[in-house]
């Protein structure tokens, strides 16, 4: 692959993840769409980067750990314009109770928010912080913005593969629309993040949560893409969002529970 077909990919995927400006110039002239997708863990580590710069400079000046890890995810939602909460958010409204599926990929478009999209956001973002702030008590300030780094990284990884398993559930929806990523795609993404968070955890002494963590991420991963796939047949752009969530808070979780 071309250096530059390289970077206009990591470009596509920064722009489709992020809020971020990014300079037009460096956009290809055809929108690679789903092929962009193994650049997705690097765009993840772009998308993170503020709220790991922040972990850095607050807890060495004293910062209560449950303050920084709070603040780190609420940065890191700002940077991504709640992309993946929203999706979160709207599969959980639409496949929390089982319904005919028209009646689900129906909820799942209003933008409104009901009980369980909201009982979602809170327990994300609460279950993420804290198991943050419990990071940064127990390890460096660097190496707890390390490993927030290499958590985005693996869990945009966990995005391409459930993108790839399940086809899209609305045949005119957006996530159809960016096509579907091939399985050198998966694997390229999936290695790139899985390489950034092994090798991570173990520059910060964290293997034993980096296995934990991988294991609870696979598992609510696959039951979730499961559970997409018996009632929307399918894949949407918000399950694709919410299947990063999942592994994020997974992925925290373990290195939380093993640290």
């Amino acid at each position: 692959m071309k250096l530059h077909r390289l970077i206009s990919d990591l470009a596509e995927a920064t722009a489709f993840l992020t809020r971020l400006p990014l300079p037009s110039g460096i956009f290809p002239d055809k929108p690679a769409g789903a092929r962009a997708a193994w650049a997705f863990p690097l765009s993840g580590i772009i998308a993170t980067l503020p709220a790991a710069l922040l972990l850095i400079i607050i807890l060495p000046l004293g910062a209560n750990p449950y303050l920084a890890g709070f603040a780190a995810i609420g940065l890191s939602i700002l940077v991504t314009g709640a992309l993946h909460e929203d999706g979160l958010a709207d599969s959980a409204d639409g496949l929390m109770i089982r319904r005919e599926r028209d009646k689900t990929l129906a909820i799942m478009k209003d933008s409104a928010n009901g009980t369980f999209a909201t009982l979602a956001l809170v327990l994300s973002v609460a279950l993420r912080a804290t198991a943050l702030a419990s990071l940064a008590a127990s390890v460096s300030a660097l190496a707890a913005a390390l490993l927030l780094l290499a958590t985005a990284a693996l869990s945009r990884s966990a995005m391409v593969c459930h993108w790839h398993i399940l086809h899209a559930a609305r045949r005119n929806g957006a996530a159809a629309s960016l096509g579907r990523p091939g399985f050198a795609t998966m694997v390229a993404s999936l290695l790139i993040g899985l390489a950034v968070f092994l090798l991570t955890c173990a520059f910060a002494g964290a293997m034993p949560g980096a296995l934990g963590g991988i294991a609870i991420a696979l598992l609510g991963v696959f039951c979730f893409t499961l559970r997409c796939h018996h009632q929307i047949d399918g894949h949407t752009g918000d399950t694709i969002g919410a299947s990063q969530q999942i592994a994020e808070i997974a992925l925290l979780a373990g290195l939380a529970l093993f640290a």
